[in-house]
C-alpha cells in the first residue's frame, strides 16, 4: 500500500507492506494510514517509532518513509525491513532500509539524505519487485509519465510469486 501525504513544502511517501494477507492485514494497514495522515512534523525517525508502536503486538510490517521537499530538491529517506528506493536519472542511487519488521524488531539506519536533478526518476517499491533494475533496463524511465513507469516495472520486475506495490515519482524539468 502507498501514501501520499502533500506538505507545505513537497510531500511524505510511504510504502507499507504488511506481512500475510486478509482482514488482520487490512487493519494493520489501515493504523499505520493513520499514523502517517495524522503525523504532525517532517521527523522520520520520530514517525518510524510510532509506527512501530503502533504494530506491535501484530503480524507487523516493512516500511519505507521518504520525504520530499520541492524548495530544496531533496529526498529524505528512512526504511525498515524489505523495502526498495530507488533513484534514476542524474545520478544512480539506491537507499538503505533497516532490517527487521515493524512491531516485533526494529533496526533504523539513519536517515539518507539525496539531492534531486530536475528529471529524475524516484521508485519506492515492495519485496514484490525485483531491487537490481538498472537504469539500462528501461532506457525510457526518466522520460516516460509516471503512470507508464509503474505500470512498466510492475509488468516487467515484479516476482510471479508475491504481491507487489510501487510508488513513482518524477522531479519537474
Amino acid at each position: 500500500m502507498t501514501v501520499v501525504r502533500p506538505l507545505d513544502d513537497g510531500c511524505l511517501v510511504a510504502l507499507l507492506d504488511v506481512s500475510g494477507h486478509g482482514p488482520k492485514a487490512h487493519d494493520l494497514a489501515s493504523t499505520l494510514v493513520q499514523e502517517i495522515m495524522n503525523w504532525s512534523t517532517n521527523n522520520l525517525t520520530g514517525l518510524m517509532n510510532r509506527l512501530h508502536e503502533s504494530a506491535c503486538g501484530t503480524r507487523g510490517a516493512a516500511v519505507g518513509l521518504a520525504l520530499l521537499s520541492g524548495e530544496r530538491s531533496t529526498l529524505l529517506y528512512l526504511g525498515v525491513g524489505n523495502t526498495c528506493i530507488r533513484r534514476f536519472g542524474s545520478q544512480s542511487w539506491r537507499g538503505v532500509s533497516g532490517a527487521g519488521l515493524l512491531g516485533s524488531r526494529l533496526s533504523l539506519p539513519r536517515e539518507e539524505l539525496v539531492k534531486l536533478a530536475p528529471n529524475d526518476v524516484v521508485t519506492l517499491s515492495s519485496d514484490g519487485m525485483h531491487e537490481q533494475i538498472r537504469q539500462a533496463d528501461y532506457p525510457l524511465i526518466t522520460l516516460d509519465p509516471p503512470a507508464t513507469v509503474a505500470e512498466t516495472l510492475m509488468r516487467r520486475f515484479s516476482k510471479s510469486n508475491d504481491d507487489a506495490s510501487c510508488l513513482v515519482i518524477k522531479c519537474k524539468p
